[in-house]
């Protein structure tokens, strides 16, 4: 198995883990949806391609539920991951700020950059970087 496959299958267990549901379309849930799957890498331990994050305000998308922040994860250009709410926390609720949406966000980077699979947010981790949920 190549490592974006790798990747593609961490990030999906990830995503089921934070949310319960996985779904392909960005505009039919609330939940974090994998977007577009296809990773590439230039090595076997680390994710080298482009990461960039974008924030939004969660009353602005057509699945937001309450106002707050969320984020999306681009790969090489491409969304692959769009995080709405707070992950590991139980139900619906946004980042409170942009801050924490962004502090989150950089962790998620982190860990796919250092292929720390699955890179998915604990509630410990969520304490240790001071996200109020």
């Amino acid at each position: 198995m190549k490592i974006s496959e790798k990747i593609l299958v961490m990030l999906s267990v990830v995503l089921v883990s934070c949310s319960g549901n996985i779904n392909n379309s960005a505009d039919s849930t609330d939940e974090a949806v994998v977007i577009d799957t296809s990773l590439s890498s230039t090595g076997p331990m680390k994710f080298e391609g482009d990461v960039t994050v974008g924030l939004f305000r969660t009353d602005t998308i057509p699945e937001g539920v309450a106002n707050g922040w969320g984020y999306n994860l681009y790969l090489n250009g491409k969304l692959t991951i769009h995080q709405p709410h707070i992950p590991a926390v139980p139900g619906m609720m946004p980042f409170q700020s942009e801050h924490d949406a962004g502090a989150v966000s950089e962790l998620v980077v982190y860990k796919i950059r250092n292929n720390i699979m699955p890179p998915s947010v604990s509630i410990d981790e969520l304490d240790s970087i001071g996200i109020k949920h």
